[in-house]
């Protein structure tokens, strides 16, 4: 909304207030009477940006004070949305700087600058980003890893925990298998299946990482898409934190290993009172 909708609303609101005056025959009257044509723009266009300002801060207000959102936070997004709001007026203002043009000709230059730079612009650096870091798909992810799962029920037994111990050498007194199944060889072939494709897994999030370093790169050229990306930064929901999240929960998938692996592997009988210790999850600071 602050960073597309916005900008349109305002430009609507602003656009032909000089020109407008002029069309009515008052502008030469009135900048005698204020001795300033910018000072007859700020009384025309002063109270619509602060209405519009409280139509968008307020909700935004309410919303930091039901999550709880830090107050230095909340203060941030505020100004930046503002500073936001008064880009599109100062454009406004400057396509409306003689008073000559047309009001309706103002808005179509308003609205195509605004289709630049909010629709248009957002897209190229989208594409940009994607054409100059290609990455892998996440089907192809998936089938590897699902492929090599669905293969070992297949193989023998000791290729699978050769593979395992390859990566694991701390179990290789403990990897043969001499059942038809046991929980150890079925999450070894899990983990390996994992490992088959973690080379893939890691390119994607290199890929999406540096995705979102030229996005941010770029993104000061269309000044909604710098908005976006800096609210997104505020609010922990960008590339950044995705990553972030992800690692953690790569990071509490190997705790869990760690936990699970001695009783496992050398068959010790569980406990009721040691499921406390199992490891939580812990997600990533914001």
């Amino acid at each position: 909304m602050a960073a597309t909708l916005a900008p349109l609303l305002a430009i609507l609101l602003l656009h032909g207030l000089a020109a407008g005056e002029r069309a009515a025959g008052r502008h030469d009257l009135l900048v005698a009477t204020a001795r300033a044509g910018t000072r007859l723009w700020l009384l025309r266009a002063g109270p619509r940006i602060a209405l519009l300002s409280v139509a968008l801060l307020l909700p935004l207000a309410v919303g930091s004070a039901l999550e709880g959102t830090a107050g230095a936070v909340a203060l941030v997004a505020a100004a930046l949305v503002t500073a936001h709001l008064l880009f599109w007026a100062l454009l406004c203002r400057w396509l409306d700087r003689d008073g000559a043009t047309p009001p309706p000709t103002q808005l179509m230059q308003g609205v195509g600058a605004w289709l630049l730079l909010a629709v248009v612009a957002p897209a190229a650096i989208a594409a940009v980003a994607e054409r100059r870091h290609p990455l892998p798909e996440g089907a192809a992810i998936l089938m590897a890893q699902r492929e090599a799962v669905n293969a070992a029920w297949d193989l023998p037994k000791e290729t699978t925990m050769r593979a395992f111990v390859a990566s694991h050498p701390e179990w290789v007194d403990f990897a043969e298998v001499r059942r038809p199944f046991e929980w150890k060889w079925y999450f070894a072939f899990q983990q390996v299946g994992d490992e088959t494709a973690a080379t893939l897994s890691q390119a994607h999030r290199d890929g999406r990482a540096a995705r979102a370093r030229t996005a941010a790169t770029l993104a000061w050229l269309a000044p909604p898409a710098a908005l976006e990306r800096q609210l997104e930064a505020l609010a922990g929901t960008d590339a950044t934190a995705a990553l972030a999240y992800e690692a953690a929960v790569r990071d509490f998938h190997a705790s869990l290993r760690q936990w699970y692996y001695p009783r496992l592997f050398r068959d010790l009988p569980y406990a009721a009172d040691e499921l406390a210790q199992c490891p939580t999850f812990t997600p990533p600071p914001e």
